[in-house]
């Protein structure tokens, strides 16, 4: 025990007491300062990059997204100060703002826009919940969990899209749908009309 002592004692001598205090001083500043976070414009350039965007793309990107956020918010401030919020009038003028929305799709292209609304957190992919027994989807082989990316040759980004575009055409009609399963894409073929599954909107990351 004597040994033990005389030992850590030796030990003790040969720590700096003014270095222990700075280490220690260092880590409470450390605790008590942590990096600074992002702010959410630098957050929201930051998810335009990790989509696939150079960093001068996405300021462009970001500028459009503020401008239309702007145009929808100043017209409903105008509608409701004025009275008519939620009339005929208010959901024509929205769909002026959206069909600017719809010209940055055309602009941008299919992927580019899939990458554009997945970086803004909007839905970009309509996913199989699960399929109906004996419908067109489950005899086609569409499992839950597959992407719908296009359907004839057009991409889908939503469900009331998809709905949509299984709407026209001839029904019955074989009608080719692109897939993404499991980071893989394949087609189906299923007949036009109702696809018989369960299905929900989705964000997720493009592929590519």
């Amino acid at each position: 025990l004597g040994q033990l002592e005389e030992q850590v004692g030796e030990f003790n001598a040969q720590l700096d007491p003014e270095a222990l205090a700075n280490a220690a001083l260092l880590q409470s500043i450390e605790e008590l300062e942590p990096a600074q976070p992002m702010d959410e414009r630098q957050r929201a350039l930051q998810r335009f990059v990790e989509a696939g965007f150079t960093p001068a793309r996405a300021e462009e990107l970001k500028a459009e997204q503020d401008r239309l956020a702007l145009e929808r918010l100043f017209l409903r401030d105008q509608a409701r100060r004025e009275g008519w919020l939620g009339t005929e009038r208010y959901r024509d003028e929205m769909q002026r703002v959206e069909a600017s929305f719809e010209q940055l799709r055309s602009d941008l292209g299919d992927d580019d826009f899939d990458r554009y609304l997945y970086a803004t957190g909007r839905p970009n992919r309509v996913v199989v919940r699960d399929t109906l027994t004996g419908g067109p989807g489950a005899q086609a082989g569409l499992r839950p969990g597959d992407s719908i990316i296009s359907y004839d040759g057009e991409r889908v980004f939503n469900t009331r899209t998809l709905v949509n575009e299984t709407q026209g055409g001839s029904f019955g009609s074989p009608t080719p749908i692109e897939i993404e399963r499991d980071g893989e894409r394949m087609v189906l073929y299923l007949p036009r009309g109702p696809l018989g599954i369960n299905m929900r909107s989705a964000v997720r990351k493009p592929s590519g």
